[in-house]
């Protein structure tokens, strides 16, 4: 099978607002930037994406093919939010060629907290991996083979502990890799801020996964 790009909520959206649509794959999903499933792949999606967008009334089904998603009207009328800011999104550029935020979080490779937040890290972007592709496309190892839980089922419960925002938060961080210039346009918020809350969320993920104790925040 092909190896195709693995869409975050943030390309999604992207996809959506400029006419695409997703379409169900064994157990997992396909966007397309058009209306025809033949051509125009933009890449694999999470059903625990496909769910929080519907959750937020931002998918609508096709009439004539309903298993095929659409942007909804939720969605429609956010063409000016993050789903369209696209400002030094280095869009066109492969992750694995950028040096986003993450690299610099995880530059102290001898600091415990660092370490088991660097561990975290790996452990989201498997579970990712897992639960956007189907299953002939995987080639890495379970990390927990006793259970038979499904990985976007997995997500869905870490959503739920850590709320939507902090997953998107993550997404942005770990999946797309993004940069801090990128991350200012995508969180609406200024570059120095940037760095804390990205922190803050690695945190969280490596207490969520039990890789590292809950600490209190100072008042």
């Amino acid at each position: 099978m092909a190896m195709r790009r693995i869409l975050t909520e943030y390309r999604l959206r992207t996809v959506l607002t400029h006419g695409g649509m997703v379409a169900p794959v064994r157990q997992t999903y396909l966007a397309y930037r058009g209306p025809d499933t033949r051509r125009q792949v933009a890449g694999w999606v999470s059903p625990h994406i496909i769910a929080r967008l519907k959750a937020d009334a931002c998918l609508r089904a096709q009439v004539a093919f309903p298993d095929r998603l659409a942007a909804g009207p939720t969605l429609m009328v956010q063409l000016d939010s993050r789903a369209t800011s696209r400002p030094s999104d280095w869009l066109n550029v492969r992750a694995d060629c950028r040096h986003g935020l993450m690299v610099e979080l995880v530059a102290d490779t001898h600091a415990p907290e660092v370490i088991r937040q660097s561990a975290a890290a790996g452990r989201y972007r498997d579970e990712f991996i897992r639960a956007s592709q189907p299953a002939s496309a995987r080639a890495r190892p379970v990390f927990d083979k006793s259970t038979h839980q499904r990985a976007s089922d997995r997500l869905a419960e870490l959503e739920t502990e850590m709320g939507v925002l902090a997953m998107r938060q993550l997404e942005d961080l770990l999946i797309d890799r993004a940069t801090v210039t990128a991350l200012t346009a995508r969180w609406r918020m200024k570059a120095e801020d940037v760095k804390q809350v990205a922190q803050e969320a690695l945190a969280r993920l490596a207490v969520a996964y039990e890789l590292s104790r809950v600490v209190d925040s100072p008042a």
